[in-house]
């Protein structure tokens, strides 16, 4: 008793570095034991130190005991997804019900076993499901054509506390679909004279799957003179166009799923092909030839002639000229110098102004020119030969107005004395002469021929035939 029984507690060691402020302290006197700072069972499950017990007696005693705290788990910890963040692919093709990823957690508590999933944001559509087990699922058919990306977050709870992690599912293409052309028909004017290789357009054709493989193909009357880009869908020209032999083309494009050819679509391409000046007028004959009688009057009409273009508008539109070195050229007509021929450009019709003399001149040759309005201007040329017919205006003439002629007393009876002759300027039936006696024959010493104007002696009349004096004459006859 007394001092012998007088006790002192002293805790010798503890786990807590010396720094730090120990996790335990004593009461010297009562020997109670309490707790310093926060216990964490998952930083230490089991603190062991020794107590020392001595007395205040001589000498002193004492002794040592050990102590061992075991610290019991309570849930103060959250459960934590191994990855934060993950990027998880899928095929839009999987089947419902495919696992995705199996999301780990941890949970630094003892014995934590209680934890549920959910999907909190990025799954408006119901897409996914995770299990109670943290299967991240497919939970309806994927179609990344309408979504290809989804941005999930993911959430534990074990009750109490909970954690988050984002995933991000990445939807893969595969070729669930089939080309779509944008638009069934397409109508494009180009003019004719446009040079191969000339861009038409683009047949505009696409695939809802990712990086597709179409292919473009051409087919319908004509359009072998067409070419179209088997990748890119650019129709081009590929031969030279003809406006006068096809107005327009109707062509068909077929554009082709390249790994599924059953999947195709077709467009209708109608290219009308505008005018070029590339064609020049032509008369409708290699030479006119005109007949006019010498003694028609003024302004009579000889002809109408004509020129065709087989180009449009304006470019088809022809004018006719008169083209001599000598002419004279108006914006309606043209006309020759001596103004004797006219020809009105509008309508090609071709005048003579004055009465030909075929005397004077039998024929005439003029040169048409038929030009189209077109850029640049073309044109061609024609001959007009026109022929001037005789009419019966110019009587024959002899040479000599007087004929003199000695005849012997004893020429016999037929025989020629004398033979004359005249000439007429017209021709053919017109210049045809007859000849006879109109005075001075009254006897009929003398016969004449009335084609060959050759004279004989006339037997029944010889006596009358000496001194006389006889008129012949010559006229034209059309029998």
């Amino acid at each position: 008793m007394g001092a012998n029984s007088d006790l002192r507690y002293l805790l010798l060691e503890q786990d807590a570095p010396l720094e730090e402020e120990p996790q335990f302290t004593m009461d010297p006197y009562s020997g109670w034991i309490t707790l310093n700072t926060q216990l964490d069972a998952e930083a230490i499950k089991t603190h062991e130190f020794k107590v020392e017990v001595r007395d205040n007696g001589r000498p002193a005693l004492s002794s040592v005991v050990s102590v061992v705290v075991s610290v019991i788990d309570d849930n103060d910890n959250p459960p934590l997804f191994l990855e934060p963040s993950l990027v998880l692919r899928v095929s839009e093709d999987a089947v419902v019900g495919s696992v995705l990823s199996d999301v780990a957690v941890t949970d630094a508590d003892e014995g934590a076993s209680y934890r549920q999933f959910f999907i909190v944001a990025g799954n408006e559509r119901q897409d996914f499901v995770i299990s109670a087990s943290g299967q991240l699922m497919v939970q309806k058919q994927l179609d990344r054509e309408k979504q290809d990306n989804y941005a999930l977050e993911i959430a534990v709870s074990d009750g109490l506390f909970s954690s988050q992690s984002k995933i991000e599912v990445i939807v893969t293409d595969v070729n669930d679909n089939p080309p779509v052309c944008r638009s069934p028909y397409y109508e494009h004017t180009v003019s004719e004279a446009a040079a191969s290789g000339t861009l038409l357009m683009r047949i505009d054709a696409y695939d809802a799957d990712l990086n597709p493989s179409l292919s473009y193909h051409i087919s319908g009357p004509g359009s072998n003179r067409f070419t179209v880009d088997p990748s890119s869908g650019n129709l081009s020209i590929l031969k030279r166009l003809d406006r006068e032999r096809h107005r327009h083309y109707s062509i068909k494009v077929r554009v082709t799923d390249e790994e599924k050819p059953e999947w195709w679509c077709t467009s209708e391409v109608r290219v009308v092909l505008s005018d070029a000046n590339d064609n020049p007028p032509e008369f409708d004959r290699t030479t006119y030839r005109v007949k006019v009688p010498e003694n028609s009057p003024g302004a009579r009409l000889l002809t109408r002639l004509h020129a065709s273009d087989p180009d449009s508008g304006i470019n088809q539109r022809v004018s006719y000229y008169l083209v001599d070195s000598s002419s004279i050229i108006s914006s309606s007509f043209s006309r020759t110098r001596d103004g004797l021929f006219q020809l009105d450009s509008m309508t090609g019709i071709l005048r003579v102004t004055r009465t030909l003399d075929r005397e004077f001149q039998p024929s005439y040759n003029l040169t048409i020119e038929a030009r189209d309005q077109g850029t640049p201007q073309l044109s061609a040329r024609v001959s007009v030969v026109v022929t001037v017919s005789d009419v019966n205006d110019n009587p024959p003439e002899f040479p000599r107005l007087w004929y003199e002629v000695v005849v012997s007393e004893d020429v016999g009876v037929g025989d020629q004395i004398l033979v004359v002759s005249a000439t007429s300027k017209d021709e053919g039936q017109n210049a045809r002469i007859s000849y006879e006696v109109v005075d001075g024959n009254e006897q009929g010493a003398l016969a004449v021929d009335s084609h060959t104007g050759s004279s004989v002696l006339n037997s029944s009349s010889r006596c009358g035939l000496p001194g006389a004096r006889i008129v012949l004459e010559a006229y034209c006859s059309n029998s």
